[in-house]
């Protein structure tokens, strides 16, 4: 009876909790990082700690990409997650909730893992980490795009410059 009774508790108890509690939905993506391929000396980054992983310092700029105010903006209006929301107050919440459901993790030296957690429904959740994958991969893209108009802007520059000194010389 030492070992049927607590058994037999434990399980009455788990049926209990299965039917009392709210079901909770995950969702989640995986994004390969790919390591960044530098176009031109002139343009590469300076800015690295010492002994840093290159892996880690694009795995926390992601993270500031996913969980950043400019991201979760734009994922609330993308879901339009802000009808009921009727003050900046609310408006903040409805953020750090997000930001508190949202969990990013390495799942491998290049692989990240992305997962929202939820009480509401499926979908929604499923629409949030899509979403969310969506809009880390526009940063993404206007990021580089960013970073190749600076490269070209620089060459033009550079190539004026050398122009008039061959026409000086």
């Amino acid at each position: 009876w030492l070992f049927i009774a607590p058994l037999f508790i434990g399980l009455v108890a788990g049926i209990i909790a299965c039917f009392t509690l709210p079901p909770t939905w995950q969702s989640s993506a995986i994004i390969l990082v790919e390591e960044e391929k530098v176009v031109n000396p002139l343009i590469s980054d300076t800015r690295t700690p010492p002994n840093t992983s290159a892996v880690m310092i694009r795995m926390q700029n992601i993270r500031e990409i996913i969980l950043g105010w400019d991201s979760l903006v734009s994922l609330i209006k993308k879901l339009d997650l802000a009808k009921d929301v009727q003050t900046q107050y609310g408006f903040e919440q409805l953020i750090m909730n997000l930001r508190k459901n949202i969990d990013v993790r390495m799942r491998g030296p290049n692989v990240i893992q992305m997962v929202y957690t939820s009480k509401k429904n499926p979908q929604e959740t499923h629409l949030v980490a899509k979403t969310l994958t969506d809009v880390l991969v526009e940063k993404n893209i206007e990021s580089k795009t960013k970073e190749t108009d600076i490269a070209i802007n620089f060459l033009k520059e550079q190539l004026a410059i050398y122009k008039r000194k061959i026409k000086e010389s």
